[in-house]
């Protein structure tokens, strides 16, 4: 029977033998790095922006909320989409 105290065994990814190939790493000319990956024949294309914002980076109160409110659902007169 299962013991529902019990935390179930998880794996670590390197567990399952899995290799990542090591990334290609360039600067731009305004100093953000890239990272690229050739992993295949497939047309894919995965970007990821990251940026340090948030309540945590915020000068004034509520600042992060509107924004993010905002490109969630966009104006009365301009999309979000």
């Amino acid at each position: 029977m299962l013991d529902r105290k019990k935390v179930p065994h998880s794996k670590d990814a390197v567990e399952y033998g899995i290799e990542l190939k090591k990334p290609d790493v360039f600067k731009l000319d305004n100093g953000v790095s890239v990272y690229t990956i050739q992993a295949g024949t497939e047309d894919v294309v995965q970007i990821e922006w990251i940026f340090k914002a948030g309540n945590w980076y915020e000068k004034l109160k509520n600042v992060a909320s509107a924004a993010n409110f905002l490109i969630k659902n966009g104006t009365s007169t301009k999309s979000a989409y």
